[in-house]
């Protein structure tokens, strides 16, 4: 996966995600969020893969969610985003 918001490299088994929305402190949206949690589960199902590293773009890591974007979405929007963005697999 490699997109504009999440990029993704891999080098001998290190994996190394990136964050890129260095204008908003790489504040998460709900694709972000969606894509990320995709390059978490590809990173963990590569048994070749060692070491996942998480970083971004620009002067800060991650000012958590942006709550411009939620402010703009309808409070259905809102419920339907925050479903299943961060649920555990199944054993």
């Amino acid at each position: 996966m490699d997109n504009e918001l999440i990029k993704v490299t891999e080098d001998a088994g290190i994996v190394t995600i990136a964050l890129n929305r260095p204008e908003r402190l790489n504040a998460l949206i709900d694709h972000m969020r969606r894509d990320l949690a995709e390059a978490l589960e590809e990173a963990a199902s590569d048994p070749h893969v060692r070491v996942v590293i998480i970083t971004g773009a620009g002067r800060g890591f991650c000012a958590g969610g942006d709550v411009h974007f939620m402010a703009s979405l309808s409070n259905e929007e809102t419920v339907k985003s925050s479903q299943g963005c961060w649920a555990p697999r199944a054993a």
